[in-house]
Order: structure tokens, then C-alpha cells, then sequence
């Protein structure tokens, strides 16, 4: 198995639950290079652009509970103190 560093947007609730996730630059099978997606935050929620090291397994949506425990974990251990 191997790990990749991805650049990924994340929509978290006003509860912390990941609501969205979207690899930054990833490049989807059927789809031509022109294709973009973009996330955006509703009322009560927030946008995380985080660079976190992923097995490709879980980049290939294998196990999105796996997914959203690496990046819950990650914001936690990265997110700002005030």
C-alpha cells in the first residue's frame, strides 16, 4: 500500500462532522483535464484546505469511515489555538 500527500478541501458542520470532502487537482476516470469542482461552506459550516498524507485505499473511496477518522484527526492535531 502505498501513501500519497494530497492537498484536500473539507466542509465541517457547526458540530465538527465532515460533510464534504474534495481532493484538490485529482483527476476523476471518464473525465477530460477540464473539469473543476469547487466546495462551498454553508451557514454553520467551515472550510478546511488541509496537505495530508493518504493510503491510496482510502483515495479510492474504499473506506470513507477510514477517511473521515485520518482527516478529523488531522484537523484536530492542526487546528489553530486562539
Amino acid at each position: 500500500m502505498k501513501n500519497y500527500k494530497v492537498r484536500m478541501l473539507v466542509i465541517t458542520n457547526d458540530r465538527g462532522g465532515i460533510v464534504g470532502t474534495h481532493v484538490v487537482g485529482a483527476q476523476h476516470e471518464g473525465h477530460g483535464k477540464g473539469v473543476s469542482a469547487r466546495l462551498v461552506a454553508g451557514p454553520g459550516q467551515h472550510l478546511h484546505e488541509i496537505e495530508i498524507e493518504v493510503p491510496d485505499k482510502l483515495l479510492a473511496g474504499q473506506d470513507i469511515d477510514s477517511l473521515h477518522t485520518l482527516v478529523h484527526q488531522h484537523i484536530a492535531r492542526t487546528k489553530p489555538s486562539l
